[in-house]
């Protein structure tokens, strides 16, 4: 996935960079979750002493790095000629992201 500034949908940086926002270009918001494709399976188990547990089986387990554009801010103040770079900038952080869900 290659970003483009209309994927940075927030309306304003995020909370904790409120600070730092005019020398921001961008602010990438992304997460690690579990791929739709993984399944599991909880089986209840009594043995004869009448302590209950579960017994789980994963199957594919499998995770995806996923951006999320409501919460990633473009900064409306960055210049054309820094557009290129900034972009470059938030795209390592999103590779830094599907490195950690590899």
């Amino acid at each position: 996935m290659l970003l483009t500034p209309d994927d940075f949908q927030a309306q304003q940086s995020p909370p904790d960079l409120k600070a730092h926002a005019d020398r921001l270009g961008a602010a990438l918001c992304g997460q690690i979750s579990i791929n739709p494709s993984s399944g599991f399976e909880a089986r209840r188990q009594v043995p004869e002493d009448g302590e209950i547990s579960y017994l789980v089986h994963v199957r594919h387990l499998r995770f995806m790095a996923q951006m999320l554009p409501d919460c990633s801010w473009w900064n409306p103040q960055t210049r054309t000629r820094d557009m290129r770079r900034v972009l470059e900038h938030e795209q390592i952080h999103f590779a830094l992201i599907e490195i950690g869900a590899r």
